[in-house]
């Protein structure tokens, strides 16, 4: 097996780096410093079964991968989108 890149472009993200059945940490914290960019390119490659931790609060980052169904457990304190509630 070849040595993964540890710097990558989102563009050369491939399901070889994120694999089906990953744990992946999502930061930022509430709506701020979310990694939206990694987020569209987990979905356009269809990687599923994800792992997410959350940092101390997520929302739509998270809120995305569950509702495409691509998520299979979540650890996180609180989805939610801060005054406006929970997440579905």
């Amino acid at each position: 097996m070849q040595a993964v890149p540890k710097i990558t472009t989102l563009e050369d993200l491939s399901p070889d780096i994120i694999p089906d059945s990953s744990t992946i940490a999502i930061g930022g914290v509430h709506s701020h410093n979310v990694p939206m960019s990694l987020v569209r390119q987990i979905l356009r490659m269809g990687v599923k079964d994800l792992t997410l931790i959350g940092s101390i609060s997520v929302g739509l980052p998270i809120d995305i991968l569950v509702g495409m169904g691509r998520v299979r457990r979540v650890l996180a304190p609180y989805v939610g989108f801060e005054m406006w509630g929970l997440a579905n």
